[in-house]
Parts: C-alpha cells; structure tokens; sequence
C-alpha cells in the first residue's frame, strides 16, 4: 500500500517567543536533531528550523497513519536525520504565498526522517509566510503534486472547505469529466472518490492559520 503526508504552518499564526524557548521545542525536537542547526545552515533562522522539523513530524505521522491506522502521534520518537538546505537559501525566493506543482524544485529544503523502524524522505518550502512539507518513500517523489494556497479566513471549517475545494479543482484536471468526492476514512484521513468508487490513490491536507496545502500520488495503474 502507497501513502503520501503533508503539513503546513503559517507562521504568522505561531507564538514567536515560545518558539525559540528550549523548553518548548524540546518536547519533539531530540538533543541530536538540535545539532542539525550548525554553522553548516546557519542561513536558517531557529524559528524556520524548529517549525521545519514539526512540519517534517506532521507528514511523517500522517504518512504512516495510513499504513498503521492505530499508530499515535508521538513526534519526539519521529526523528529527522538529515537536512539540506539550498545554498542560496532565501524565505522570499517563491514569489507567491500560492503555489502548484511537483516536488522538484532545485531550492527546496530536503532530507530523511525515521519513525517506527522506517525512513522517509521530505521536500520543505520554506515561505517567509510560512513552512509546507511533503513525506514520500521514495526521495525522487514521482507522480507526486503539491498545491499550497493561501485563504481569507483561518476558521476551522473554512479552512476544512477550502483545502478539499483546492484538491478537487487540481484532481479535475486528472480525472476528466468524472465524478469527485472526497471523504474521511475511520481514522480521519481523506479518501478521494471517483464515481462513487474509492481511488487507489494517497492523498494528504493540511491547513493552518491562512494556508492551506494538499499533496497526492497518481497511482498510474490503478487509474
């Protein structure tokens, strides 16, 4: 079975000084991860490096959710290994707060993270508005889009609507003239119909603050 995860932080929406206490971001970030933040990346402020990591986290549980539907969040058992970061890294480098696409941009943050004996690798934008990632098991990620759409409302069921009104109009472009529907698994992830017939095809939402983001994987055979 294929899965995919995503997440997203809108960093205007977060607590700035939390964020940089020691005793916040040490209940899911391990004294190893921490030692990724050297002088080696310092072009990455810490509010940017800690919120990458949760982000990576996020994507990694929702990732394995689907493959182990009794599998709680844990994130400091979810552990990053390796960061990349681009050497011309700049937040204000994506022109717009929204953006469509596949995973292969050249300044993208990338790297590996491991959680329940399994690693998986992530593709980061990192905004100067905010910070998305996408989990694969394969680090070329194929057949992989990516969407991240900023909204006028941060409310819970707004966001909610929008992100699947964001998925659906994208998917509509792959299955033509086809019926769509998305819903909630028993555990809480979304389940893409097509005609009324579930699709054997990963997808992932995530929405926080004023963004939204999606991510699937076209399971070529299956369509």
């Amino acid at each position: 079975m294929i899965s995919i995860g995503n997440d997203i932080v809108d960093l205007n929406a977060i607590n700035k000084q939390r964020t940089a206490d020691t005793r916040f971001y040490s209940k899911f970030i391990t004294p190893a991860e921490i030692e990724l933040h050297d002088p080696a990346i310092a072009t990455l402020p810490l509010q940017s490096f800690v919120w990458l990591l949760w982000s990576v986290k996020e994507a990694v549980y929702k990732y394995q959710k689907r493959l182990n539907p009794q599998l709680v969040f844990a994130p400091i058992k979810i552990v990053v290994k390796q960061i990349t970061v681009p050497a011309l890294y700049n937040a204000a480098q994506f022109n717009s707060d929204s953006w469509e696409g596949s995973p292969n941009h050249n300044d993208f943050c990338f790297g590996c993270a491991t959680g329940n004996g399994q690693t998986l690798f992530f593709k980061t934008i990192i905004h100067q508005y905010y910070i998305a990632t996408i989990v694969s098991n394969n680090s070329l990620f194929p057949h992989v889009y990516w969407g991240v759409q900023r909204i006028a409302n941060g409310g819970h069921q707004h966001q909610s609507q929008l992100v699947r009104t964001f998925l659906l109009n994208k998917l509509s472009s792959v299955f033509i003239k086809q019926d769509l529907a998305l819903q909630k698994s028993p555990v809480g992830y979304p389940v893409l119909l097509v005609n009324n017939i579930e699709a054997c095809m990963p997808i992932s939402l995530a929405h926080h603050g004023l963004f939204t983001s999606y991510c699937f994987q076209l399971n070529l055979q299956g369509l």
